[in-house]
């Protein structure tokens, strides 16, 4: 019998090497998984949003058409020195754009960690997440929800990552209990983002 598929986040996190994450995060497991299973569904969320008009839509799917393939989802298992953090960074830029302070903070002080960690972990989890978005959306093993980025529109592309989400951003019961109460949801809201 096969067990409830498992969510985007969670598909996400089971590539992730939680020891090298907490290792380099200077944290424990724990904490390094539920910071993981904050910062994605907020990343997710971020492009979404940002694939809410053509122009993002483009740009998003551009991005992940660079990413596809990238390797980051290739193998099976993934090593955090594999991870371009300057990618990251810029992939973080532009998801969270003038909001990026804002959930550094939140998010660094609703897990407990300090801003450069919070970033840190931000940087480390962005190329990963597009890597994933890459090969579910624009295809690879089996094909993906969206032929190619020539059909991104502005609501298509913004739809399938909240179908990714579990269908909407409120949605996410594992997500919410794994931060401690809603930190997720909290933290969407007061970004405009819930």
């Amino acid at each position: 019998m096969k067990g409830p598929a498992m969510s985007a986040p969670e598909e996400i996190l089971n590539q992730i090497p939680l020891d090298q994450l907490a290792a380099d995060l200077g944290t424990d497991e724990a904490t390094a998984r539920q910071a993981a299973l904050t910062a994605i569904p907020l990343l997710i969320s971020g492009m979404g949003d940002n694939a809410r008009d053509d122009a993002g839509a483009v740009s998003l799917a551009s991005a992940l058409n660079n990413h596809a393939g990238s390797g980051l989802t290739a193998r099976g298992t993934l090593k955090l020195d594999d991870v371009d953090t300057a990618d990251g960074d810029k992939i973080v830029g532009h998801v969270l754009g003038n909001r990026q302070d804002t959930v550094v903070r939140s998010l660094g002080g609703g897990l407990g960690l300090d801003n450069p960690t919070t970033q840190r972990l931000l940087k480390i989890l962005a190329p990963i997440v597009m890597a994933y978005l890459a090969k579910k959306v624009l295809g690879g093993e089996g094909g993906g929800m969206l032929g190619g980025p020539q059909q991104a529109g502005g609501g298509t592309l913004a739809a399938i990552l909240e179908q990714l989400l579990g269908g909407g951003r409120q949605t996410q019961p594992q997500t919410r209990d794994e931060a401690g109460g809603g930190l997720l949801g909290g933290l969407l809201k007061s970004l405009g983002l819930g």
